[in-house]
């Protein structure tokens, strides 16, 4: 995985991989097909439930913030939980928030150059992004 990409997945793709979803980077950095004139390339992220989702992980060489790596974090999310409905039917809560677990997911949040798991309800951080099933933040 390039540095570029591991930089803005990497986190995710951990805690996707941590909570037994397996995982396929597709690395062509192609242009995005919403804005083919921007020097941003988009990576294809798939995972065993669903299809794939095309994340933005910069132009080479800029530096990476916080908040692409939320961003990517809140698209792959999306993905699982669309995914997991249409298979099953039935909601999926990923990642389930550990004070509410039938009731929403952790959301991806910015805490100035950190990502965390918080709950969407309370703010609470639970943990750093790419350390799912660690300890609390």
């Amino acid at each position: 995985m390039r540095t570029e990409t591991a930089a803005v997945i990497g986190p995710i793709v951990a805690d996707l991989e941590t909570s037994g979803y397996a995982v396929s980077i597709d690395e062509d950095w192609g242009p995005s097909p919403y804005d083919p004139h921007s020097a941003a390339r988009e990576v294809m992220v798939r995972t065993a439930v669903g299809g794939g989702n095309g994340i933005l992980v910069g132009a080479p060489g800029d530096p990476v913030t916080a908040e692409m790596v939320a961003e990517a974090a809140h698209a792959l999310q999306d993905g699982i939980i669309e995914a997991g409905f249409y298979e099953t039917g039935t909601a999926t809560i990923w990642p389930s928030c550990p004070r509410h677990p039938a009731t929403h997911p952790l959301t991806p949040t910015t805490r100035g150059d950190e990502v965390f798991w918080s709950c969407p309800g309370t703010g609470e951080l639970f943990c750093r992004l790419g350390e799912l099933g660690s300890s609390r933040a």
